[in-house]
């Protein structure tokens, strides 16, 4: 029991983390490109 309520603890955790990251990278991306309109400006706005 101790090691399956570890594993989950540390999935959830790990789930947690980098799905935050990946969301907040292709967010960021997303909004980028929304915003130039191509991904190709990126370093203009910068």
């Amino acid at each position: 029991m101790t090691g399956e309520v570890l594993f989950r603890m540390t999935g959830e955790v790990l789930f947690r983390m980098t799905g935050e990251v990946l969301f907040r990278m292709t967010g960021e991306v997303l909004f980028r490109m929304a915003r130039n309109g191509s991904g190709c400006d990126d370093r203009k706005g910068a």
